[in-house]
């Protein structure tokens, strides 16, 4: 399973890495637009992911804006007729 792991805090990050690695093979992004760019190029190498977790609260895009473009990206792809569409986990860690 390939698993792409989305947060800006470097420290969630690194904690879900520790937490899914046994699950299988993790790639991190610290950001929405640079999750939507490995999950493009993941599609395009024919390596696409498994699992997602995005972050809700992120500064430059959020999760579910994230989850939009990635939901559009595999209807305009037609992901559900060649393959399985990436299932999403929204994750977030907010101190109140």
């Amino acid at each position: 399973m390939r698993i792409l792991i989305v947060d800006d805090d470097p420290v969630s990050l690194a904690k879900l890495s520790v937490l899914l690695k046994k699950y299988g093979e993790c790639e991190t992004a610290l950001s929405g637009r640079e999750a939507i760019e490995k999950f493009k190029k993941a599609h395009e190498n024919y390596m696409p992911y498994t699992l997602i977790t995005l972050d809700i609260k992120m500064p430059d895009m959020d999760g579910q804006e994230v989850l939009e473009h990635i939901h559009r990206w595999e209807l305009e792809n037609k992901i559900h007729e060649i393959g399985e569409r990436a299932k999403v986990i929204m994750v977030t860690a907010v101190d109140d």
